[in-house]
């Protein structure tokens, strides 16, 4: 298997659960980002007040106005934002951030006002919560540790993509993803 999704490549990864949080866990305490993903975030930060990630807000003015999205000083600030990501002994959490802005990046935009920030951990959140919900019994309050390891170990093309689709299109009412035609009122 050699596909690419979003600026990652897949390349030999079985759908198994573990290989999946493994790379997750590798990726992110390697701090690997997919090609073109600075310059993506700094699209991104064009259509929102700013990205937040845990108490770290990536603001969009003065950051776009002051950088270019080539420019190292920009890619060293993400890094410094998402540095902010609870690391505890879920480093996979930092990957999983960076999948759903690649994820984001895909989608139009175009209709969304620009006066809102996005919170990056709290559709996380939201879309391990659906999952753990769709697929447990437990209480999701008391299970924190074991949803994050389930949703970490979902496969990329079928595993967190349907869950943070389904959370934008609440977060952001009138986000478009590929495939997708614009609903007109």
């Amino acid at each position: 298997i050699n596909a690419e999704y979003g600026g990652f490549e897949q390349k030999e990864i079985s759908d198994e659960p573990t290989q999946w949080r493994r790379k997750r866990l590798v990726d992110g305490a390697l701090k690997r980002v997919p090609k073109q993903f600075y310059p993506l975030v700094w699209q991104l930060l064009g259509h929102f007040v700013g990205i937040r990630f845990s108490y770290q807000l990536l603001p969009r003015d003065p950051t776009t106005s002051e950088m270019t999205q080539f420019e190292t000083n920009f890619a060293l600030k993400v890094e410094s934002a998402l540095d902010a990501i609870p690391h505890t002994e879920f480093s996979e959490t930092r990957h999983i951030v960076i999948e759903l802005l690649m994820l984001l990046s895909e989608a139009s935009l175009l209709e969304i006002p620009r006066d809102k920030e996005l919170d990056t951990l709290a559709i996380f959140d939201s879309a391990r919560r659906i999952h753990w919900t769709e697929n447990s019994t437990e209480q999701y309050e008391k299970n924190i540790t074991e949803a994050t390891n389930r949703f970490c170990s979902l496969p990329l093309f079928t595993g967190p993509k349907p869950y943070f689709i389904k959370v934008l299109k609440d977060v952001l009412p009138g986000i478009v993803f590929p495939g997708e035609s614009p609903v007109v009122l």
